[in-house]
């Protein structure tokens, strides 16, 4: 069995991602938000210890993953994001 086609549907975003040659690491736009959120928070708490940033990141931190393009499936996911598989095979 191949892979024709390596994608996912974030469920909190809508985001639909797709990872198309090896390597080829994809994220939702709420993973790239959420990153931004956090850079502004360490920002604005230059006091927080490691402890408090990882709170807030297990708490705050959305997002899907795809990777692999046709070689190999590969997801990642953070927080409480869901995920629609996408991907599509062939029988070759």
């Amino acid at each position: 069995m191949g892979i024709t086609r390596n994608s996912a549907k974030c469920l909190n975003c809508g985001d639909h991602i797709e990872s198309t040659h090896r390597h080829d690491f994809q994220v939702c736009e709420c993973w790239t938000t959420s990153d931004k959120w956090f850079d502004n928070w360490c920002q604005t708490h230059p006091e927080a210890t490691e402890r408090e940033k990882q709170i807030w990141c297990d708490n705050n931190l959305l997002g899907i993953s795809v990777d692999g393009g046709k070689h190999y499936i590969k997801r990642g996911f953070r927080g409480g994001a869901g995920i629609e598989e996408t991907s599509e095979f062939s029988d070759e």
